[in-house]
């Protein structure tokens, strides 16, 4: 037998009603600091990405100076030390007396005729031997004029990078090698391949050397690359001076695009020009010179 239960609409007031659900205070405060740090985290990215993409479009510049392979009468690689004078060379230096510069005076004016003759024949010739310490590398066809400033003198090569290797890549494509010299050490060594694994050489005969070098005009960050990619072949550069060789392909290409620049602004070459400025550019994910600047004289 079923027993029906009579239902009531009403509420059984014995029964506790359900308590309200409700956000606690520790709720609050970490979700809130969980906001703070989303939207830090988002910003220090998005920071990040923005400096990325500004740091692809600096570029460290740096200016360098051709030079001419002989400073002195010593070859390249060699030691030049400092040599005090003798007895006889200061006794040179001093001023003569009343008596002997009397004797020297009156030699002259008896020279005088021969000497202005000998004078206009050594104005056709130029430098009668070359062996003055002055005989420059690097001149060019058509540069050997007294009256034209030498390459090694007018041209400066201008270079920019983005850091360390994108430097040696730059050096590798153009053929420059890193070279060393002097510091009581008569034999030159160079690195090549410098992008790679650095290949060291070592030329144990300077006077054979005839390319081109230059030097940086002043001590930048690249000349702490070039000292880490010499260490990297093994090569110190402890009281040695720090060089690049230039090949002889770059060295032509350089006077063709010098050439092509005078000429276009209609000036004579080479001997109007006083100074030109090569700046080394990317194009393309190559390399390539082009003359930034020309001053005439």
């Amino acid at each position: 037998m079923v027993c029906a239960v009579p239902f009531s609409s009403k509420a059984d007031p014995n029964l506790s009603a359900p308590s309200t659900m409700r956000v606690s205070r520790f709720d609050s405060i970490s979700s809130w600091l969980t906001t703070w740090l989303l939207l830090l985290a988002i910003g220090v990215m998005t920071l990040f990405v923005l400096w990325l993409c500004s740091r692809e479009g600096q570029r460290i510049h740096a200016v360098s100076q051709i030079e001419r392979m002989e400073t002195s009468h010593a070859a390249l690689g060699v030691d030049q030390g400092f040599e005090l004078p003798s007895e006889t060379e200061v006794s040179d230096l001093q001023d003569p007396s009343f008596t002997e510069a009397l004797v020297l005076v009156s030699s002259i004016a008896a020279e005088l005729p021969k000497s202005q003759a000998m004078g206009q024949n050594l104005s056709k010739r130029g430098r009668p031997d070359g062996k003055d310490g002055s005989t420059l590398r690097g001149i060019g066809p058509g540069e050997g004029d007294d009256d034209i400033v030498p390459r090694w003198q007018r041209w400066e090569l201008r270079f920019e990078s983005q850091d360390k290797d994108d430097y040696a890549a730059q050096l590798d494509y153009f053929g420059i090698e890193l070279g060393v010299f002097g510091g009581g050490q008569n034999h030159i060594e160079s690195a090549s391949s410098l992008s790679k694994q650095p290949k060291r050489t070592v030329n144990a005969q300077p006077k054979t050397e005839k390319r081109l070098y230059f030097s940086w005009a002043k001590q930048t960050i690249f000349s702490g690359f070039d000292r880490q990619l010499l260490a990297k072949a093994e090569i110190s550069t402890e009281g040695r001076h720090v060089v690049r060789f230039v090949p002889p392909e770059l060295e032509v290409l350089l006077a063709d695009l010098e050439r092509e620049h005078c000429e276009t602004n209609l000036k004579s070459f080479p001997q109007s020009i006083q100074k030109t400025v090569f700046q080394c550019q990317t194009s393309s994910d190559q390399y390539e010179f082009v003359v930034a600047s020309q001053q005439y004289r």
